[in-house]
């Protein structure tokens, strides 16, 4: 039982790896292109970059939260990728892909 634990554990920290992996990519992304955000979405981008940040600053290498408990409250919690970003960067990438094949002449996916 314990190895299975350890194992569970062990993927676990890899997926949470990879999250962060992605989320530096993301955040590069913003930090290197933030004057292309469209104005609605603004709030929502810098959202994703205040958790990125708040991630980086309280959480140490084991995943250990290094923020006291009363100040983390106080702040709220840290979301590595909030489902409404999810939903907002689907939705803009769905709306500029179909304009995009209007423009070029091709029938939209479905």
């Amino acid at each position: 039982m314990r190895d299975e634990a350890s194992d569970t554990i062990e993927l676990s920290k890899r997926y949470v790896r990879m999250v962060k992996d992605n989320n530096q990519r993301v955040y590069d992304l913003l930090e290197s292109s933030y004057s292309y955000v469209d104005p609605d979405d603004a709030a929502l981008f810098s959202q994703f970059v205040v958790d990125y940040v708040r991630n980086k600053t309280e959480v140490d290498a084991t995943g250990k939260l290094v923020t006291p408990l009363e100040v983390y409250e106080l702040v709220g919690s840290i979301s590595f990728m909030r489902q409404d970003f999810i939903d907002r960067v689907r939705e803009r990438f769905t709306l500029k892909k179909a304009e995009l094949q209007r423009h070029a002449g091709i029938k939209p996916d479905h």
